[in-house]
């Protein structure tokens, strides 16, 4: 059980006993991928004094308004030990006040990575006793890997890969080492648990991973800032009934907005093929591309959907958009700028004869977090 009283400001803290589990479990040592920087030590001036530079940190957020948090936890779940993070000082503080740039799922995976590690450096790699938890990584439009984490903050993104979903090691090798300027639209990475994706900022680098013999890459992927978001509470659309027409009421278009037309946007975006649009070739999605290659396994084309929906949230179209007849604009725009990012997408059916599937997908709205979840129909293409 956690504290949750006048002391604690109606936060739900983790309790002296989940702390200790926290740090033991990862050996003292912080959680965040790359960082070897011990949590406790010495007091040089005592004898027999320590003291500890470490904290365990919240990954959804131990009171309301906080980052990530989730308001369909309990108080006790919410500061068990299933909620917690060790890291060091400065690790934790920017975990516990960054929304944007660390997800749930991406922390989770950090924590398990952490507590691997020690275990097999404990043990040895003969007691592996669990698959390394692996994310869906997509560089430009034509690569796709899983890979695990190994290092991550707010300018470099790098992971170890382990299996090439789509591409190969050439093609891989290829796009690290084309200079950022001549990839155009395909100057991107996109992260499945992150349910993000950024602009590549240089040149990104690759090499042998230096651990474990097994000849796996490891790529190090220098990031620009996310980009700017829209307001979800300013989207409003054309009404569409389910054949795609426009709705009609009192002899005039229906004009829809709050969730209503965020579905609609979110539905026709996602089912607007890449290249569909003469306008701006670039935009559209990859799902029924993805629907036709990987549509055997639900569970790897939803994580895939996940992946290619975090791309159109956050990846701009290189294409200058129209905004009326001779006018273009200065800065591309991203086409979901409205949901901050893309948490799941879980494939309810795939329906080849009317071309389209349904899909739950559970996401964070824009500038407020807000979290939302729901069912989505979406055309897959003729």
């Amino acid at each position: 059980m956690g504290k949750r009283d006048k002391e604690t400001g109606g936060r739900d803290e983790f309790n002296a006993l989940t702390k200790r589990r926290l740090r033991e479990r990862v050996g003292f040592r912080c959680s965040w991928p790359g960082c070897t920087r011990p949590t406790f030590g010495p007091v040089m001036s005592s004898k027999d004094g320590s003291f500890t530079a470490g904290r365990a940190a919240h990954i959804t957020a131990a009171a309301k308004n906080g980052p990530r948090h989730d308001d369909t936890l309990t108080p006790e779940q919410r500061s068990g030990f299933d909620n917690g993070i060790w890291m060091c000082t400065a690790h934790a503080e920017i975990v516990d006040s960054d929304e944007v740039n660390y997800s749930v799922k991406t922390l989770k995976q950090w924590r398990e990575l952490a507590e691997r590690k020690v275990y097999r450096e404990i043990v040895g790699r003969s007691g592996d006793a669990w698959d390394e938890p692996s994310t869906l990584v997509s560089l430009g439009l034509d690569i796709v890997v899983r890979a695990v984490w190994i290092g991550g903050d707010r300018d470099e993104w790098r992971f170890r890969v382990k299996q090439f979903v789509s591409g190969d090691e050439a093609s891989l090798r290829a796009f690290i080492e084309e200079s950022p300027g001549t990839k155009t639209g395909s100057n991107f990475v996109a992260v499945e648990s992150q349910g993000d994706g950024r602009l590549l900022s240089g040149m990104s680098r690759w090499e042998r991973a230096p651990e474990g013999g097994d000849g796996e890459l490891v790529i190090t992927l220098p990031i620009e800032p996310r980009v700017g978001r829209t307001d979800p509470k300013a989207i409003k659309d054309f009404g569409l009934d389910e054949s795609g027409d426009f709705r009609i009421a009192h002899g005039d278009f229906v004009i829809v907005e709050g969730v209503e037309a965020r579905k609609q946007q979110l539905a026709n975006a996602l089912g607007m093929a890449r290249g569909e649009w003469f306008l701006d070739p670039e935009l559209g999605s990859q799902w029924g591309r993805f629907a036709k290659e990987f549509g055997a396994d639900r569970d790897l084309l939803g994580r895939l959907f996940c992946l290619d929906a975090a791309r159109l949230v956050n990846i701009p179209s290189p294409s200058p958009r129209h905004h009326g007849r001779g006018q273009r604009a200065e800065t591309p725009s991203v086409s979901l700028g409205f949901v901050e990012r893309v948490e799941s997408v879980e494939v309810l059916d795939l329906d080849w004869d009317r071309h389209e599937t349904k899909v739950r997908i559970a996401l964070r709205w824009a500038l407020s977090h807000e979290p939302w979840a729901g069912e989505l129909t979406v055309s897959l293409g003729g």
